[in-house]
C-alpha cells in the first residue's frame, strides 16, 4: 500500500513540466473544475500540499463533531482520534501518537498536520525532499495503517505548507475491503505501526524532558487500549484482536531495537 503510492509519486515527479501531482484512490469522483480551482488556490497561497474535503463531510476521519458525545469522550480517553474545538489545526498530532480534529474552524481552508489519503494535491518538487522510501516499514504489515498520518505529518515536520480546503470536495464512493481478516490486520498494524510512528516522529526528535512526558503519554495510550481490547474480548468472546495488537507491539519493539531502524535518517527540516 505504501510502495504503490510512493512509486507513483516518484514517477510522476520525474516527468518533464510537472508542477502539481494529484494522488487519489480509484473510488472517488469530483467536479469538472476541481483541478483548475485547486491549482489556482495553491499557486496564490504558496501551498505545497492541498487536501480536499470529503463530501458531505470528511467522514474518513470519523469525527463526532461534538466534544461531549459518548463516542468522542471514549476516543479522547483512548488517546486515538477525537474532536477538539480549541486548536488552530484542522488535524493535530497529539503526544500519544494519535490525533485530534477541529471541525468548527472558520474559513474555507485550514492548516493541518495530517489528513486522509483519499485524494490530495502535492507540488512535485518536494517529493524527493520527503524521502518517502525511508518509511517502507509501513509495508511490513499487510495493512499499512497509518500511512496517511505518516505521509502528511512527515510533510508537516519538514516544514512544507499543507491545508485542508473545505470548499474543494470529492465524493468517496467507498468500495471498502472484502478481506475477512481486516479487523485482525488493523489490530496488528495499530499495535506495531502506531508505536513506530510515535517513536520515530515524536520521541526521537524530542529533548530529554519532553521524552519523559512522551513516554508517559504513550504508556497511557498503550495501557488503556489493551484494557479496552480486554473488555471488548470479554463481551464478544473473541480475544484475537487483543492478541494481534500485542503481537504488533512486540514486533515494533524488536524493530526499533534493530539495526535497520537505527540506520534510518533522522527527520528534520
Amino acid at each position: 500500500m505504501w510502495h504503490q503510492r510512493v512509486y507513483g509519486l516518484q514517477y510522476a515527479s520525474q516527468l518533464n513540466d510537472v508542477d502539481y501531482i494529484l494522488a487519489l484512490d480509484d473510488d472517488v469522483k469530483f467536479s469538472s473544475d476541481f483541478a483548475e480551482k485547486s491549482i489556482e488556490w495553491m499557486s496564490k497561497n504558496q501551498c505545497d500540499v492541498l487536501v480536499p474535503a470529503i463530501s458531505p463531510y470528511n467522514s474518513t476521519i470519523k469525527s463526532t463533531r461534538s466534544i461531549f458525545s459518548p463516542k468522542n469522550i471514549l476516543q479522547f480517553l483512548l488517546g486515538s482520534g477525537f474532536e477538539n474545538h480549541f486548536q488552530r489545526w484542522q488535524v493535530k498530532i497529539i503526544d500519544t501518537g494519535g490525533f485530534s480534529i477541529n471541525t468548527k474552524l472558520v474559513g474555507d481552508a485550514a492548516p493541518t498536520q495530517s489528513a486522509p489519503f483519499n485524494a490530495f494535491w502535492i507540488k512535485s518538487d518536494i517529493i524527493d525532499d520527503m524521502r518517502l522510501y525511508d518509511e517502507s516499514w509501513l509495508d511490513e504489515t499487510r495493512y499499512a495503517w497509518p500511512d496517511d498520518q505518516v505521509f502528511f505529518y512527515k510533510c508537516f515536520t519538514l516544514g512544507h505548507k499543507q491545508y485542508i480546503h473545505n470548499k474543494f470536495t470529492i465524493q468517496h464512493l467507498d468500495h471498502g475491503s472484502s478481506d475477512p481478516e481486516r479487523l485482525l490486520l488493523c489490530s496488528y498494524a495499530s499495535g506495531r505501526n502506531s508505536l513506530i510512528f510515535w517513536h520515530r516522529f515524536l520521541f526521537v526528535p524530542a529533548d530529554t524532558l519532553r521524552r519523559f512526558w512522551l513516554i508517559i503519554c504513550y504508556s497511557y495510550r498503550l495501557s488503556i487500549n489493551l484494557l479496552f481490547l480486554v473488555v471488548k474480548g470479554l463481551l464478544k468472546g473473541d480475544f484475537r484482536p487483543l492478541k494481534a495488537n500485542c503481537n504488533g507491539v512486540i514486533n515494533a519493539i524488536n524493530y526499533i531495537k534493530g539495526q535497520s531502524y537505527r540506520d534510518l535518517p533522522k527527520i528534520c527540516k
